[in-house]
């Protein structure tokens, strides 16, 4: 069940503020709907039991991100639990709003409720659903305890309501499982073309040849250097090597051994300097 992917998790983790800021306009419109039907402490105690779950949401959402970041697979396993507490806490915090519906209000805001619970689900779709395990879980835990109370209790209306539902509880979970396929793929797309980019990056800033940087790099990048080099007052040394006679390797043994000499050239440079240098074939056996 707490198996996952990176940019499932990822996703999850980039979704959390705007799920945070809906958790709270909600939870304003609860309170506001409600404030003159159910007892003011009732709507404390469910304000201050949503509060502490919305940090948690928080506080995990940056552990998350912190240990994704560094690819801590034991510590994003950890907090991937927390998450899954968390949502049964949720869960608990949402269905003791409903019940306080059900015991104070009048008997039609029930059907109020049970389509805030359906609003409630329908968005943790693009939120919760990359860890789809855990979604359904998510998903039971929250709409059994309402379904119960209006199949109980419920009147006519309420009972024709839950007709509909061998209709909404599978459409759900299959939109749910259709948005992380989605979310994967399309990941997966995003990774394939970054690296396609960065090929072609590559391939555009260096000499095929010798694997050196080319001529264009070089002149780019020394602008930047001098630039650096001047406002924090240390000095650049810039150094150009020519191969004697090359000329000559071409026309007497071809060129096929001309690059060749070139290549291992630029073998033996490259071995001989630091990180921070940098080595560009300007054209033909110069190399700088």
């Amino acid at each position: 069940m707490f198996d996952y992917h990176y940019k499932l998790i990822e996703h999850m983790v980039k979704a959390t503020p705007k799920t945070i800021v809906a958790l709270i306009l909600l939870s304003c419109m609860y309170l506001y709907a409600f404030v003159n039907i159910i007892p003011r402490d009732v709507l404390i105690v469910w304000s201050v039991l949503q509060g502490i779950f919305i940090y948690i949401r928080y506080i995990n959402s940056k552990k998350l991100q912190k240990y994704l970041e560094v690819k801590d697979n034991i510590n994003i396993r950890k907090h991937i639990k927390y998450f899954f507490y968390s949502l049964l806490y949720s869960t608990f915090v949402w269905n003791f709003a409903f019940m306080s519906i059900v015991f104070y209000a009048p008997q039609h805001y029930e059907l109020i409720a049970f389509a805030v619970m359906m609003g409630i689900l329908t968005a943790s779709i693009s939120s919760i659903s990359a860890l789809y395990k855990i979604f359904v879980i998510y998903f039971i835990f929250m709409l059994t305890p309402l379904l119960i109370v209006m199949f109980i209790f419920g009147e006519h209306s309420h009972k024709t309501v839950l007709l509909f539902m061998p209709v909404f509880i599978p459409t759900i979970l299959i939109l749910a499982r259709f948005v992380k396929h989605n979310i994967l793929e399309l990941s997966q797309v995003n990774d394939m073309l970054a690296k396609e980019l960065l090929k072609e990056h590559k391939i555009s800033i260096t000499d095929g040849l010798t694997g050196l940087y080319n001529r264009r790099y070089l002149f780019d990048t020394l602008e930047d250097i001098l630039k650096l080099s001047q406002r924090e007052g240390y000095k650049s040394t810039f150094l150009m090597i020519d191969i004697d006679h090359f000329k000559n390797v071409n026309d007497t043994y071809g060129h096929q051994a001309g690059d060749f000499i070139l290549s291992e050239v630029a073998k033996h440079i490259k071995s001989a300097i630091r990180k921070s240098d940098i080595v560009a074939r300007v054209g033909g056996e110069e190399i700088a």
